[in-house]
């Protein structure tokens, strides 16, 4: 099982890219609009309009990091998930 961070801060345009999306085989990913108006289409060309989660994160099985190496900005994070301890 793997963890998967996104920097939001290096992924700023996710709807025009969405390389991450495509290459993923388990199709963990999902991009939405961060804030909505309504009756007014969100533009995916100005920057922060979208945001990248990985929502299915527990079905993640690394896949040699593929989403991690397609990613143009270097925004994804992929490692193996430890368990927090409980003390």
């Amino acid at each position: 099982m793997f963890d998967v961070r996104i920097d939001d801060s290096k992924c700023t345009t996710p709807f025009l890219c969405k390389k991450c999306v495509l290459v993923c085989p388990h199709k963990i990913f999902l991009i939405g609009a961060r804030t909505q108006e309504r009756y007014k289409e969100t533009d995916p060309s100005v920057p922060n309009s979208f945001i990248l989660r990985a929502i299915y994160r527990d079905q993640c099985m690394g896949c040699k990091h593929i989403c991690q190496s397609v990613c143009p900005n270097s925004a994804i994070d992929v490692f193996p998930f430890v368990p927090k301890k409980k003390d």
